[in-house]
This record gives C-alpha cells, sequence and structure tokens, in this order.
C-alpha cells in the first residue's frame, strides 16, 4: 500500500513539474497560454511569465505593471507604482538586513542596516570580516573611514577638493571692526612680552591646545585675517615714523649744508 502511495505522489510530481513548464495554475481552473498563475480563494493575484523577448517577469493578475523583470543577460529590475521599490528586512531578532555584492563568489561589498544602532553601513569584506568605510548614523551624520561621526560630515584622512565655501553665519565675523577708532591695539611692546612668556601670538591657541582640541579652519582663518590687520597697522604707525624720521634727517642735513 505504501508503495502505491509513493508512486502515485511520484506521478503527480512528475505531472506537476511537467504542466508548469506549460501552463500551470495554482489555486484556480483558469488558464491563460504561458504563464504560471498564483489565486487566492480563485482568483488570480500574480503571474509568472516568460515574455517573448526572454525576459522573466512576474506581475500582478491584470498584467498592467510587471513588478520584477530580469532579461536574459541577468540585469534585473524592480518597478513600483508606490514609493516603495525595495525593502530588505530580517525578521530575526539581532540580525542585521544585508545587501551584498559579490564577484566570482567572493564578498566585496556589503550594505547594512546596524541593528543595535540603526546606523546604515557602507562595508568591504577581507576574509570574510566586514571592514567599515562609510556610515551615516541615525541622526544624519556621516563618517567616511571612521564610526565616530561626531558631526554631519566626518572624515579620517584627506579630502581633495577645488573649493571650500564657508558660511559666515553665526557668533564668528570678520574682524572689519580691528580698523575702527576705538579698537585696543596691543602696543608691540606688550605682544613681545606676550610671546616671551607664552611662546604663542596673543589669542592664539597653544600647539598642545592644537594637538588636544584640533582646528576650526573657520575660527583659526578669520582669527589670522585680525592678526594681519593688527600687523598692518603696526606697519602703518611705523611707517609714519619712518617718515617723520626721515623729514627730521633731511631737514638735519640742509641745516648742515648751510
Amino acid at each position: 500500500m505504501k508503495l502505491i502511495k509513493v508512486a502515485l505522489f511520484t506521478t503527480m510530481l512528475i505531472s506537476s513539474q511537467f504542466a508548469m513548464s506549460q501552463d500551470t495554475w495554482i489555486g484556480t481552473t483558469t488558464t491563460t497560454n504561458g504563464k504560471i498563475g498564483l489565486a487566492r480563494s480563485g482568483t488570480v493575484k500574480w503571474n509568472i511569465f516568460n515574455e517573448t523577448n526572454d525576459d522573466f517577469r512576474i506581475s500582478t493578475a491584470n498584467g498592467a505593471q510587471s513588478n520584477i523583470i530580469m532579461n536574459a543577460n541577468g540585469f534585473l529590475e524592480f518597478r513600483s507604482q508606490t514609493h516603495t521599490v525595495l525593502n530588505i528586512a530580517s525578521r530575526a531578532p539581532g540580525v542585521n538586513p544585508y545587501l551584498r555584492f559579490s564577484s566570482n563568489d567572493d564578498l566585496k561589498w556589503s550594505f547594512y542596516n546596524d541593528y543595535n544602532t540603526n546606523d546604515f553601513l557602507f562595508a568591504t569584506s577581507t576574509g570574510g570580516a566586514a571592514n567599515v568605510k562609510m556610515l551615516i548614523k541615525q541622526n544624519g551624520n556621516i563618517g567616511i573611514g571612521t564610526t565616530d561621526a561626531d558631526a554631519k560630515l566626518t572624515v579620517k584622512g584627506d579630502i581633495h577638493t577645488r573649493e571650500v565655501r564657508v558660511d559666515m553665519t553665526g557668533p564668528l565675523v570678520p574682524p572689519d571692526y580691528v580698523f575702527e577708532k576705538d579698537y585696543n591695539l596691543l602696543p608691540l611692546s606688550e605682544v613681545e612680552a606676550y610671546i616671551n612668556a607664552n611662546k604663542h601670538l596673543p589669542e592664539v591657541p597653544s600647539a598642545k591646545e592644537m594637538e588636544a582640541n584640533g582646528l576650526n579652519l573657520k575660527e583659526m582663518n578669520l582669527l589670522l585675517l585680525k592678526k594681519v590687520e593688527e600687523l598692518t597697522l603696526h606697519l602703518i604707525e611705523a611707517n609714519k615714523k619712518i617718515e617723520n624720521l626721515d623729514k627730521e634727517v633731511q631737514s638735519l642735513k640742509k641745516d648742515h649744508t648751510r
């Protein structure tokens, strides 16, 4: 009896496989040539079929929209009439959902959502271990070469660019106030005393402070501009003194030749 059941099941399986190579409809008796139909409650919901140009397509029952298309070259396309085209999710707790790219069965790149932090990471694979190259944190901060993205863009390494433009909004303003009449220009004698005592210019961070806290380019550029403007004022004052001395020298020469 068992042998008869096995034989019947095998016959049904072979018949089913043969039918699916032709026309197969699961859950309904409706038939349309060249398609595999999947039905629920007797109504076809999905079609799986091979297009005349050899595209493999999965579409909704009405055929108005092919949702997934794979052509003969292996290119895969997702289409949708809604905003969600591809959703990659992991149902297992603690498992990161991955999108992986391989070459010759060797994993090269993987994009994944960290289950614990909700950060989105871009990683290469070395010996099977993920090597994170870039991440986007849940708060929008981006890290390149580092996972410690403590600003909107954190880069651990060199940046090669043609130009950097910095907005001047905020508490830091260009130091044109140096040229105001009431500006308190530090005398050079006091600047000299400060340098001798501290080994750096007034208001400029020391080397140890720069090593510990880094360098704010906007703040430092404005500070250096301020020092250039102060130096310019000192040069103007020194030039006036030189011109006055030159006039005195010329006057003494005239008196001496009389």
